[in-house]
């Protein structure tokens, strides 16, 4: 990130891995006074180790935890996802689709390493 930001840092950085690992390094991509929205970790997944100096103080980042809405607050979301389809073409996130008779198969792809989003499909 700093390569092609020329040493400055990412003004925003969306870390949605759900992995604790990924959260120092999303802090590290970050510039001064940058925002980390971490959206990954919406369950306990673990800790992971952070220097607070290095990592917060030092850069003055700000960090918003997502995670945590009610059901509601999906429908909106999503109808904006889906104005914006042709200018951010979320769909490419996907890797993989299970149907709702591989429920169980699905979550245990998502935790593997080799997989980016996994969509459950009912209608597939």
């Amino acid at each position: 990130m700093r390569d092609q930001t020329h040493g400055r840092g990412a003004d925003v950085v969306i870390e949605c891995a759900g992995v604790p690992q990924a959260v120092p390094e999303a802090l590290e991509m970050l510039r001064l006074g940058g925002l980390l929205v971490e959206a990954g970790n919406f369950s306990d997944l673990g800790e992971v180790a952070i220097n607070p100096h290095r990592h917060l103080c030092a850069k003055s980042v700000r960090i918003l935890g997502v995670g945590g809405e009610e059901p509601a607050a999906y429908g909106p979301s999503m109808r904006q996802m889906v104005r914006y389809l042709r200018q951010y073409p979320l769909q490419q996130f996907v890797t993989h689709r299970f149907g709702l008779q591989q429920v169980e198969a699905a979550v245990k792809k998502s935790m593997s390493a080799d997989s980016m989003k996994v969509v459950i499909d009912p209608w597939s």
